[in-house]
């Protein structure tokens, strides 16, 4: 069974309850039992809420015999919910309900879908920021950008300004020197307000502004540090309101508002990426042309009990390209990036050096926007795919259960062409045609090019197509 889907499979709908638990497994393939839901102080807290989705007409007119059935259903969850509801959520079709007094997150998840009316209900969880503390001033080198290749893939594009990556967290300092020019208006998710209406969004704990700063600090401006992309917009989306974190139930809000206002690129360094209301707005995310990038965690969890098909999961490397002692790891790693005493921008205008899965995910986020500024046509699963391209394996050959696809390189993705397979390199022409159709014929591992990796299937002659005819670089 996947995260939060923990139905008693008994009731009037136990079949639907057992086939969404079927269902789920083409989300996420669980290598584990997942835990019960447990606080873990200062990760992730219980906050007398929980994020309910019922089950959705399309699953339900496998199992009923017409749509009016599945209404009926439907209408018989929204009603069991309607006393303890705080929001209901159009865009995913979630309901945010209080907990009835008397009874703990577990036992009211557990009542719920027992009933069988119900996809998951799992706690709205009092997230965190993830990345350690920075301590401000001095100046550090950035070692990541020698690393990454960053140099050299600025030579392709420094990032356009058309390129929006928002910053789901505590705010960013709105004066910053090194920021300040590349920030849009953002949206304050507590009170549902965008900046331009009065939504504060300026940074209360110097979290933010240290995120945004890897990811899109302004470059060759004689100040301070730059970002992966020198001239990206950066959008700050406050979740939380003062220092300690906040609702999951806003920071998905923000993130789904962000996309809806032209973010190409949705960076969330904070707890609670094992919840499966984040695949559900990555989902909504992906479908609204843009990518949600989310930290691992810094726990050094084994997180192989999900994984999310629309959220791209970021883990840590350090400076020898081993995984961060804290980072988490496992199935649901997409990729790494490096997180080990990164230099970004700090409070106050100044500097701030940090480690965290904080750090890496917003490094990962400035290679999509990169990506996007390469690009600017291509689908979210084609950057995706790009980005995964250029990886540096640092596991077993392939997506490996530990690593994912491995630590990000930027040189190697802007600069990559999963069709350009034949030289001269750079150039699409009908040799790359005749090298594909050779490859596939042999089943080699260059013709392989779509999911599952390592079958070579029709998927891969459809993305070959699609990307020659998006014009990779």
């Amino acid at each position: 069974m996947t995260p939060e889907i923990r139905s008693v499979v008994r009731g009037a709908w136990a079949p639907i309850a057992q086939t969404l638990a079927v269902l789920a497994l083409a989300v996420g393939t669980a290598h584990a039992e997942p835990p019960r839901f447990v606080e873990r102080p200062g990760i992730t807290e219980f906050s007398g809420r929980m994020i309910v989705r019922p089950l959705q007409t399309e699953a339900l007119m496998r199992l009923v015999d017409d749509r009016a059935d599945a209404e009926a259903i439907r209408a018989r969850a929204a009603a069991r919910l309607a006393p303890q509801l705080i929001e209901r959520v159009p865009e995913t079709d979630e309901h945010i309900v209080r907990v009835p007094r008397g009874e703990g997150e577990n036992a009211y998840a557990d009542r719920l879908l027992a009933t069988g009316d119900y996809e998951y209900a799992h706690p709205d969880w009092r997230c965190f920021p993830l990345q350690t503390i920075p301590n401000d001033g001095g100046y550090w080198q950035q070692w990541h950008h020698l690393r990454l290749s960053s140099s050299l893939a600025w030579d392709v594009t420094t990032g356009d300004p058309g390129v929006v990556i928002a910053i789901v967290d505590g705010g960013v300092q709105l004066d910053h020197p090194d920021l300040a020019g590349a920030l849009v208006p953002g949206y304050n998710a507590p009170s549902r307000t965008p900046q331009a209406e009065g939504g504060g969004v300026d940074d209360v704990d110097g979290h933010g502004t240290f995120v945004a700063g890897l990811a899109g600090a302004i470059g060759d401006n004689n100040t301070h540090v730059v970002g992966m992309g020198w001239n990206f917009s950066v959008m700050p989306v406050r979740y939380y309101d003062s220092p300690g974190g906040g609702f999951l139930s806003d920071l998905l809000n923000g993130a789904r508002w962000a996309v809806d206002h032209g973010a190409r690129v949705v960076n969330v360094s904070q707890t609670g990426v094992d919840s499966l209301s984040v695949q559900t707005t990555g989902a909504y995310i992906t479908t609204q042309g843009g990518l949600l990038l989310y930290a691992a965690g810094n726990d050094a969890r084994d997180l192989s009990w999900f994984d999310w098909p629309d959220v791209i999961v970021v883990g840590a490397t350090d400076v020898n390209d081993a995984k961060a002692d804290f980072s988490a790891y496992g199935v649901a790693i997409d990729v790494f990036a490096p997180g080990v005493d990164m230099l970004s921008t700090g409070r106050e205008g100044g500097l701030a050096q940090g480690s965290g899965t904080s750090a890496a995910t917003p490094v990962a986020s400035g290679i999509a926007g990169l990506l996007f500024s390469v690009s600017p046509s291509a689908s979210p699963a084609q950057i995706e795919q790009r980005l995964l391209a250029g990886c540096v394996d640092l596991g077993e050959p392939g997506d490996d259960p530990y690593w994912g696809r491995g630590r990000v390189d930027a040189y190697a993705s802007v600069t990559a062409c999963r069709v350009d397979l034949s030289p001269p390199v750079g150039v699409l022409d009908f040799l790359d045609v005749l090298v594909f159709l050779a490859s596939f014929e042999q089943c080699a591992g260059d013709a392989d090019l779509a999911a599952p990796y390592g079958v070579c299937d029709f998927g891969d002659v459809i993305a070959f197509l699609t990307e020659y005819g998006s014009g990779c670089p």
